[in-house]
């Protein structure tokens, strides 16, 4: 069976491709969890919204992907990594 997950490797070398920095569902489920929008994100970012759109679709560069992973990540979210029962989020634990 063919796997629908859709990694963000446009604009990565071919030294990049082993380490995908974020997953379109990962994108996808973050914004949920948060429960922002686009809109929102750009202004949290500063990226264009073409450019949001196009991260979602698998599209983006390593340096748009770092930068939402960041942003995310300060807000709360932890990525977990793909080894063996796919990639996902999940909130960090919260301490005291």
């Amino acid at each position: 069976m063919l796997s629908t997950q859709k990694w963000c490797y446009q604009h990565m070398s071919a030294d990049d491709q082993s380490a995908p920095v974020l997953t379109v569902e990962q994108i996808r489920m973050a914004k949920a969890a948060l429960g922002w929008s686009n809109p929102i994100i750009a202004e949290k970012t500063g990226l264009h919204r073409n450019t949001l759109n196009r991260a979602e679709n698998g599209e983006a560069k390593r340096s748009t992907l770092e930068l939402l992973r960041h942003v995310f990540e300060a807000a709360g979210l932890e990525f977990i990594p793909e080894n063996g029962g796919g990639a996902g989020i999940r909130f960090r634990e919260r301490k005291g």
